[in-house]
């Protein structure tokens, strides 16, 4: 599905390609163009003119008010993986998520909505006590290829594996791109900002994180329909 909000596309001054690494295709600097530029270290490489994005929350406030999160300025989705090294990143066995990261995560986000009508729903909203335990858990499997959930018991044909209001409370959702980046750029861990952005996904007008476990799901939009009802 196309992402509204950040192009994977880049402008290398005659043509389009996913990254400026890809602008040149054998022609060299006369090819590194648009939103690139050529430079000769490592034997010439073709790379973004765009700045090093922030990773701290004190960066993203100066910047906010500037042209650095206007939408058509900023990097595309691609180059932010780019900056963030995750194809490094991802080459490695990635740890489990404690209760405190997911936290952080959440705690992020609603100080980002600091004031906004969005924030004070959240923080008004009466939650309901409920005995229920998850008959699922978190885990690296056993051939070390990644994580995700496992039974901790035979679950049964229908039955509610997590619990649905728990699980839209922990639902984060992005209106816009300069939204959502700017919650990337605050998360200080190159690894974590890397899982954000492997767990995000579109919507119809949006983009949403979930922001606990279910993210190890295969595909989380199932079962933000699905574990709900």
């Amino acid at each position: 599905m196309q992402n509204a909000f950040i192009s994977e596309e880049v402008n290398c001054g005659g043509h389009l390609t996913s990254s400026c690494a890809k602008c040149p295709q054998g022609n060299g600097a006369s090819w590194c163009n648009g939103e690139c530029e050529w430079s000769s270290e490592n034997g010439g490489v073709c790379q973004s003119k765009k700045l090093i994005l922030p990773v701290s929350k004190e960066e993203v406030e100066i910047e906010e008010e500037s042209d650095y999160l206007n939408v058509s300025a900023e990097p595309t989705l691609l180059e932010m993986k780019q900056s963030r090294s995750c194809d490094i990143i991802f080459s490695s066995q990635r740890p489990l998520y404690s209760k405190d990261d997911w936290h952080y995560l959440r705690d992020l986000w609603s100080s980002q909505q600091e004031g906004t009508k969005q924030l004070k729903l959240v923080k008004t909203k009466k939650k309901k006590k409920t005995n229920f335990i998850s008959p699922i858990q978190s885990g690296q499997t056993i051939d070390g290829k990644g994580r995700g959930l496992f039974a901790t018991r035979d679950i049964k044909k229908g039955e509610m594996i997590f619990n649905g209001e728990l699980q839209l409370d922990n639902l984060i959702k992005f209106t816009d791109g300069q939204s959502y980046r700017k919650f990337v750029y605050a998360i200080e861990d190159d690894g974590m900002a890397c899982d954000v952005m492997l767990w995000t996904y579109p919507g119809r007008n949006d983009l949403i994180f979930q922001a606990d476990e279910s993210s190890l799901m295969n595909d989380v939009r199932l079962c933000v329909i699905k574990c709900i009802s």
